[in-house]
């Protein structure tokens, strides 16, 4: 059963960003026999997505409430003699499917769309190319010296 607060986030999720996508529980499984779990991954997903929280959102509270979150969710999916199965799965999710390594997935290296799909935000600014990169670090180095 998805709690309540989690299918309003999911609501608003396809109301304000119809474009975002997930890419389901990464390397864990989508479902556990008759139970899904892809919904409790699609908000893990969204948590992490960089480009879908203003930057002052994105710090290591942030990261631990998509952690916690997902848990709970994986947990509430699941029947009562199931839930130690979620505990598996979200070390899996964290550890293998990226965790704290896929953090800043979505970052302005990735161009015009993420890989969930979403535009490059107004604060992010996009990423120099290599060159630009140079030029602006000579610019930067003979300013210091001016």
């Amino acid at each position: 059963m998805i709690p309540e607060d989690s299918l309003a986030l999911l609501r608003r999720i396809e109301i304000d960003f119809p474009e975002f996508r997930d890419d389901g529980c990464s390397g864990a499984p989508d479902r556990i026999l008759w139970w899904s779990l892809r919904w409790a991954c699609r908000l893990h997903d969204w948590r992490y997505c960089s480009r879908a929280h203003d930057p002052w959102e994105l710090d290591q509270a942030h990261r631990i409430l998509a952690d916690v979150e997902l848990s709970q969710n994986v947990r509430a999916s699941l029947p009562w003699g199931l839930r130690w199965l979620a505990g598996l799965l979200y070390g899996r999710l964290t550890d293998l499917g990226g965790g704290y390594r896929a953090w800043n997935s979505c970052g302005s290296e990735d161009g015009a769309r993420c890989r969930h799909g979403l535009a490059l935000p107004g604060w992010m600014p996009p990423r120099l190319a290599a060159g630009d990169e140079a030029l602006m670090r000579a610019r930067s180095a003979q300013r210091r010296d001016e």
